[in-house]
């Protein structure tokens, strides 16, 4: 067995009775090899000096000092004589710095703590079971991956560079090193050299944030780390099999998880001043919002630990950077409370001032503008009040019954501006009947945008001034909201005349019911020789929306009965289902949702469990200013593929659907549909049909002047 080492100088490991003063003892760890210490003259630079060294000394001799009443030690002169297994046994039972101190003791020490049978001794003095007199977040412990030495000296060694020397350097606990900035950026590295950026060994390395701006947060590695992470990939890989290095990468990332956290354990004093102030009753928020601060207090520089004196000396610096951040949350969450107060009254307003249309399948909300200006419910909306109102308040109640009244007067003040926009108005009661006129067309402006549209009549101006935007402008004409357009008024009367109706008296359902079709004679034929067809009110709009010169004037061709049933039986059905403007009828305490009517549904499954939803009763349509997007349907008017006949076969088994084929395609038709050959094809089995009805006077033709047949 080893002889035992010489006998250290009891005073060297007698400690002194008044609390450590740092400007006056030597240190653990003053220089970077401890060997140093024992040879040449103690010089100690004070940027070089770790002060969390010095308040775990600190600590540690004061636990010594309650424990035994005084910080000396019995006489050690035995000590060196004794057995080693006694000695190792001995070592043990002490605290890192206190082996710090003994290996300082002569050379023989020195060389037995730097020996490999002591470092399990090193990794033990860190186990905080054994120091119940230390905290435990004073005692880190030591990663399975360094030796205990390496770790007490990242810790408690100077606050030197490990790479240069340079001063003053803290230490980095993801990296297990003290660098400096310089040395950092030489050695400090994104990706593993002959690896992709993407590779997962890339993620099983030790990163640090240190002196990087990394947007994602990944950070850096150690250079040489990477390189020992790829020699134990390649060599498990290669002895064991690819099953094996995956297995290798899941343990190593396990294993820098638990790194990081270690490391968070290990940083500065400020996690312990977030936590008393917690302990204090500061909410957590406010403490978080002014971490920036606090680590700039300058009382806290260079401490290892968070004492009471030093946290007597602090506390008035961090208090109003605290308090300013407590003040600044609690504004946000009253401004907060505030708009869920005001929108919780516009909601319940909107749902209850809800008016369902007759006999049709939609509902208008009333402008939330609108309702805003209601005295009572501005008064609520303006009290100084964050307390959230309920539907059943009695105030709120008292307010939305009385609101119908002013929706409703609202309404018919608005009709009367719109009648009061028509050409020829009179002063006194207005005819609200005007707006039922297929020539009352308004040109309105979105809320909320720069584009216009073009309403006609009461329903159509009403879908746009109802529908719930939210914006700051009133949905009120007054504001050059909606005028009359002139342009559309005169298409609308040109078609009433067409159809041989009186245009000061024709109204927009007259126009409705006889669903007739039309084209522009203004705009020119393709180069197929088709022309768009529309209903009278895309006319009206083909024109009111229409700035182009041409349109100044008028032209308009309409379909003959057969032709007219043609397109209509390709014209797509109004689906309103793929636009956002349903709301569900169920969420009464927020403001409505418009959705597409496929996700309302699954929000009303999801959130009210029910099943199979039914429009009327679980959601509604809310009418606005958005129209289904539909294909234009072309009708060939000229040229060889003109669509000018019918088969009569298809019209004796079908009188109901009309379809119009050119006739180059008729016999092909007859031959595969009806099954007769061509030899017995003849004209008997089509007839020709006029697409146009020529105007009043003019005669009979296929086509007319500008699209000829």
């Amino acid at each position: 067995m080893a002889q035992p080492p010489t006998a250290p100088s009891a005073s060297a490991l007698e400690f002194e009775n008044d609390v450590f003063d740092s400007a006056s003892a030597a240190l653990p760890f003053t220089f970077a090899d401890p060997a140093q210490e024992m040879s040449g003259q103690l010089v100690r630079d004070p940027a070089a000096i770790n002060y969390v060294a010095c308040e775990a000394w600190k600590t540690l001799r004061i636990s010594h000092k309650r424990r035994t009443g005084s910080v000396r030690t019995k006489n050690l002169n035995l000590f060196p004589s004794t057995h080693l297994d006694i000695i190792l046994e001995v070592l043990r039972y002490l605290h890192p710095l206190e082996l710090v101190q003994v290996e300082r003791t002569d050379q023989s020490f020195h060389d037995l703590l730097n020996a490999p049978i002591t470092e399990s001794i090193w990794r033990d003095s860190f186990l905080v079971e054994t120091h119940s007199d230390c905290p435990e977040d004073q005692l880190p412990r030591c990663p399975s991956s360094i030796s205990g030495h390496w770790w007490t000296k990242l810790l408690f060694g100077p606050q030197i560079c490990w790479e240069c020397g340079q001063s003053n350097t803290e230490p980095d606990y993801d990296l297990w090193r003290r660098v400096c900035t310089p040395c950092a950026e030489r050695n400090l590295v994104n990706t593993i050299p002959g690896y992709t950026e993407t590779h997962e060994l890339n993620s099983i390395v030790r990163r640090t944030m240190l002196n990087t701006d990394d947007y994602y947060g990944r950070g850096r590695f150690w250079r040489s780390d990477g390189v020992a992470i790829v020699a134990q990939y390649e060599a498990c890989a290669e002895n064991s099999g690819s099953e094996a290095a995956l297995q290798f990468i899941e343990e190593q990332r396990q294993l820098v998880f638990a790194y990081r956290n270690l490391a968070h354990q290990c940083k500065s004093v400020r996690d312990s001043v977030l936590k008393q102030l917690i302990v204090e009753g500061f909410d957590e928020c406010d403490v978080s919002g002014a971490s920036y601060d606090i680590e700039n207090c300058k009382v806290l520089l260079r401490k290892g630990r968070l004492t009471a004196k030093v946290w007597n000396r602090a506390r008035p610096y961090i208090l109003p950077y605290v308090i300013a951040a407590q003040a600044l949350r609690l504004e946000r969450e009253r401004e907060v409370r505030v708009r869920l107060r005001k929108d919780a009254i516009i909601a319940a307003a909107l749902m209850a001032l809800r008016a369902p249309v007759p006999k049709l399948q939609h509902a208008y909300y009333p402008p939330p503008n609108t309702i805003r200006s209601f005295p009572p419910l501005a008064d609520l909306l303006n009290e100084d009040s964050d307390d959230f109102l309920s539907l059943n308040n009695p105030q709120l109640s008292a307010a939305l019954a009385d609101a119908r009244a002013f929706v409703e007067a609202w309404a018919k003040e608005t009709q009367a501006l719109l009648v009061s926009l028509l050409p020829g108005a009179h002063a006194g009661e207005p005819d609200f009947s005007l707006l039922d006129l297929a020539t009352s067309v308004f040109c309105v402006r979105r809320i909320n945008a720069q584009s216009t549209d073009v309403a006609i009549g009461w329903e159509e101006a009403r879908a746009h001034l109802h529908w719930f935007q939210g914006g700051p402008e009133p949905a009120v004409p007054g504001d050059l909201l909606i005028e009359f357009n002139t342009r559309g008024s005169t298409v609308a009367a040109e078609l009433a005349m067409l159809l041989g109706m009186d245009p000061e008296t024709t109204t927009a359902t007259d126009l409705d019911e006889a669903d007739e079709r039309f084209c522009c004679g203004i705009c020119p034929l393709d180069f197929l020789g088709q022309q768009c067809v529309m209903s009278w009110r895309d006319c009206v709009r083909h024109v009111g929306s229409n700035s182009s010169p041409s349109h100044n004037r008028s032209s308009w061709l309409r379909l003959s009965p057969i032709a007219a049933a043609d397109v209509r039986q390709r014209e797509e059905p109004n689906d309103y289902s793929s636009i956002p403007t349903w709301s569900c009828a169920l969420c009464i305490e927020s403001t409505p949702l418009f959705e597409v009517r496929k996700y309302l549904e699954d929000h009303i499954r999801k959130t009210h469990l029910i099943d199979s939803p039914a429009e009327g009763d679980h959601f509604v349509f809310s009418k606005g200013s958005e129209r289904p997007t539909k294909q234009p349907i072309l009708l060939s008017i000229a040229g060889a593929q003109a669509a000018r006949y019918r088969c009569n076969r298809c019209a004796c088994d079908l009188p109901l659907v009309v379809k119009l084929l050119p006739k180059h395609t008729l016999r092909y038709h007859i031959h595969d549909e009806h099954s007769v050959e061509f030899s017995a094809i003849t004209a008997d089995n089509w007839t020709h049909v006029e697409l146009l009805v020529p105007p009043p006077g003019a005669p009979m033709a296929c086509g007319n002047a500008t699209n000829s047949a």
